[in-house]
């Protein structure tokens, strides 16, 4: 009975979610930071707007109530325009998503100096494992060495 109840115990954490690894941790830390300057750069941010007002402007859409929308529906277009919004970010800092580490690294630098200190701070508050938004450009040259 012990056995039984040990192999159904196994069985039942096979099929739990595995944590994210710290390469995937990096890559979520990273598209969060380029999300959110897309959302400075692109949609004009005022100081007491919810960060999903201007990621809504950043994405091409009227407001947070239609990014929702689209965010719970899984054929929306929202991957596509956030694909784009983080190109043109990166376009308007002269990289693209295949430059060279050292050139991503100067951009994401460039891009976080740029940001208004309130901004930075609200970034840092989403931040999930506490990489800073100043330590974007380090942590892309430390990965890519």
């Amino acid at each position: 009975m012990a056995r039984n109840l040990e192999r159904r115990v196994q069985q039942l954490e096979s099929r739990l979610p595995q944590p994210p690894s710290a390469g995937d941790e990096v890559g979520i830390q990273l598209s969060t930071f380029l999300m959110m300057a897309a959302a400075y750069y692109f949609g004009d941010p005022a100081p007491d707007d919810p960060l999903v007002i201007p990621l809504a402007k950043a994405l091409g859409y009227t407001g947070a109530f239609e990014f929702q929308e689209a965010a719970e529906n899984e054929h929306s277009d929202l991957a596509a325009r956030g694909a784009r919004a983080i190109a043109k970010v990166l376009g308007d800092f002269g990289v693209s998503a295949d430059s060279e580490p050292e050139a991503l690294a100067d951009a994401f630098d460039r891009m976080a100096a740029g940001m208004c200190p309130s901004f930075q701070q609200r970034l840092k508050s989403i931040s999930r494992q506490g990489v800073g938004i100043g330590m974007i450009g380090e942590w892309t040259r430390f990965l890519c060495q």
